[in-house]
This record gives structure tokens, sequence and C-alpha cells, in this order.
């Protein structure tokens, strides 16, 4: 008898049993990824004064299947660590700023996560109101900020140029930082803490 919870719902349980299977996770494809290189530099410039210049560079992951299996097979939820033979180790705070170059000492970031017009917030920060079929609740189609921000306009004021990092971030966010469940999908709760960009970098 297993001393871990739930250990008969677990995946080991069908590793053990001779039922192999390879997890495939969700993930969004998401152009500023693959586009870094021509990405205007007026928006490069402003995200790295708001904190997120390194995450401009994050290049698109080919996932291994078979690793995220095997990490899976070896996480536990009582101790929220993966278990490997030389010990307990899990990712930390740390582990995010050397790999993705992003600060993550300084305030904490507490603040609404819901706003009273939702259309009003999109056109205030990001300049446009997306279609109604595209927002759930307080979120938004990662897909949708994609192809709608892809191209900064050659005469963007600084306003418009400001709306544009604002979505690059929140694409940023949504898709590879702090993915919900569904990978396609990002709260508008980071839209207001990107209000003022210099706060954020803060």
């Amino acid at each position: 008898m297993s001393l871990l919870r739930l250990q008969h719902e677990h995946i080991t349980h069908d590793l053990w049993e001779g039922r192999e299977r390879v997890l495939r996770p969700r993930r969004a494809g998401v152009w500023i990824l693959n586009n870094q290189d021509i990405l205007d530099p007026r928006v490069i410039n402003l995200m790295h004064q708001a904190g997120f210049g390194h995450a401009v560079y994050i290049s698109d992951m080919d996932v291994n299947h078979f690793l995220i299996s095997s990490l899976l097979e070896r996480w536990r939820s009582e101790t929220h660590t993966f278990h490997f033979p030389h010990g307990e180790t899990t990712v930390t705070l740390e582990d995010l700023a050397v790999l993705l170059g992003l600060p993550i000492d300084g305030d904490v970031v507490t603040g609404p996560t819901t706003v009273d017009d939702i259309f009003a917030t999109f056109h205030e920060h990001l300049g446009v109101i997306p279609p109604p079929t595209l927002i759930r609740g307080n979120s938004i189609r990662v897909s949708w900020l994609n192809t709608t921000f892809q191209q900064l306009p050659p005469n963007a004021n600084n306003e418009v140029i400001a709306q544009y990092v604002r979505a690059y971030i929140l694409t940023l966010i949504g898709s590879i930082l702090m993915p919900d469940t569904s990978a396609a999908r990002v709260h508008i709760m980071y839209l207001l803490r990107l209000a003022d960009l210099d706060v954020f970098r803060n």
C-alpha cells in the first residue's frame, strides 16, 4: 500500500501497470515568439524600459513530450516537488529570473481582478475593442492579441507604441509566462497592471 496520497490516480500507477502514455500539453502559437528580429525598435525599447526586455528574446520552444511525461511521473502534490533519484527539487523564482531575465524582487503586485466595463478598459489601454465573442468572463483570447498587434504603424505616437507594448506583454503572459489551463486566454487583471509601464517596471 502506497504512503503517497492518491497514488492509484497518479500517472506512475499506469506506468507500473504497463500502460505507458505520453502527455501532449496545450500551447498557443504566438507570432511574437517567432518574429523578435522584426519587432519595431520603438516597441523593444519601451519593453526594456518596462522591465520586459529579456522576454522579447524568448524563442519559440520545442516541447519534448517525453520529458514532460517523465517530469509528471515524478511530481508529487503532497510536497509540490519533483522526486528524483538524487532527491527532491522544484522550480523557483530564481530559476525564472536566470532563464527569462525577469526581475523577481520589488513590491508585491496586487490590485483588482475585475473591471466594471471590460470594453472601456480595452479601449483605454489597447486603443481597440475586441469582438464580444472573444471575451469570456474577464479574459481575452491570446490569438486576438497576436493577430491585432503584429505590425506597429510607422507614424505611431508614444501612446500607440505603449498600447502595442501592453499587447505584447499581455501575449507573453498569457502564452508563456503565466498561461491558464486553456493556453489560449489571458486575464484582464494583467492589463490593469500594465496601465503605467513606468510603475510596472518598479
